[in-house]
């Protein structure tokens, strides 16, 4: 089992203890980079501001979802994709009495502590986004709804 593999990769220190001070440096990252958060709870809106920040494109909240729920890319490469076979792998976790858990945690510690900073930072950064919408692909401009 990996230790604090995704603040390891955020702050470039893949080996050694992980310190108070990598944990500061971790949420500053980040505080500057932090868009949207993948999972069931946050993946609609982080589509939603990936669309807003990068200017993409936004025609049709049909395909949007369908995207979203079932994935993009399948099939043979023809536009045609009409697989709904899910590519998700689900992983059953132990039970949080357990030892198994509760060892998992204690390796992981920053890794969740730092997904807990960023769950309240997805929260805090919806006031960047609100009432905002798409414009234009080229323009990259967004405009107040």
């Amino acid at each position: 089992v990996e230790s604090n593999f995704i603040s390891r990769s955020l702050i470039n220190k893949m080996t050694g203890p992980l310190t108070e001070q990598d944990y500061e440096i971790a949420k500053a990252i980040l505080d500057r980079s932090l868009i949207g958060l993948l999972g069931d709870h946050h993946l609609f809106e982080s589509v939603r501001r990936f669309d807003i920040f990068f200017g993409f494109q936004h025609t049709n909240d049909t395909c949007r979802a369908s995207y979203i729920q079932r994935g993009a890319n399948r099939g043979h490469g023809d536009g045609n994709e009409t697989s709904t076979a899910s590519t998700t792998t689900t992983t059953q976790l132990p039970p949080r009495d357990s030892f198994a858990f509760q060892e998992l945690a204690r390796k992981n510690w920053m890794d969740l502590r730092l997904y807990r900073y960023a769950q309240d930072l997805f929260v805090e950064q919806a006031q960047m986004f609100e009432g905002r919408k798409f414009v234009g692909a080229t323009s990259g401009r967004t405009a107040q709804a």
